[in-house]
């Protein structure tokens, strides 16, 4: 990690944003501490700063095995990709775990339709909401790298069905048998 030091709990998140295990990690012992700023006193007393450039040195116990979480990753067959939606924003933007790069290299500049409804497809991709009138769809990629759709002047979510990815509701279908709604989308390339 570029001899960076992160500070986070042991619940998933370190490996979540480096998509690795780190190779040192230390432990910070919590014991009886419940407040944040007993908390933070705690780390703040943990970490002993380097003077004349050397390393931030730490004290505490080498980690045991830590909680390892990664992003959802888009599935991928020769001549498709099947990704789920991560996030909805306020507006009701539609973004989908599948990256522009992941897209790029999949694809090869074939020509593709991204379903993600069984009579709807977008088989282009917007550079901004500009790029189509008033309140047609669009799909593009965010400033985050992931495909986004959206709707210029309007809520792809609300008014497509959309909702977040969610395992549990994936498998229990059952219990919900009366809403219509989606939670992933898939590109098919020709």
């Amino acid at each position: 990690m570029n001899r960076q030091v992160i500070i986070c709990p042991d619940n998933g998140i370190l490996t979540m944003i480096t998509g690795e295990i780190p190779k040192e990690l230390m432990a910070i012992p919590v014991k009886g501490q419940k407040t944040l700023l007993e908390l933070t006193q705690l780390v703040a007393d943990s970490i002993i700063p380097g003077t004349g450039g050397r390393p931030l040195s730490f004290k505490g116990a080498v980690a045991k095995p830590i909680v390892e979480r990664y992003p959802l990753k888009p599935t991928i067959g020769p001549d498709w990709m099947e990704g789920q939606i991560l996030f909805i924003d306020s507006f009701e933007n539609v973004v989908i775990n599948i990256t522009q790069s992941d897209f790029e290299q999949h694809g090869r500049g074939r020509k593709f339709k991204i379903y993600f409804r069984r009579d709807e497809a977008f088989d282009t991709i917007s550079s901004n909401y500009t790029d189509v009138p008033g309140t047609e769809k669009l799909a593009w990629f965010n400033s985050a790298g992931y495909l986004e759709l959206s709707l210029r002047n309007g809520n792809m979510a609300g008014l497509f069905g959309f909702q977040v990815f969610n395992e549990q509701l994936q498998q229990n279908r059952a219990n919900v048998e009366n809403k219509w709604f989606y939670q992933s989308i898939r590109v098919m390339f020709e």
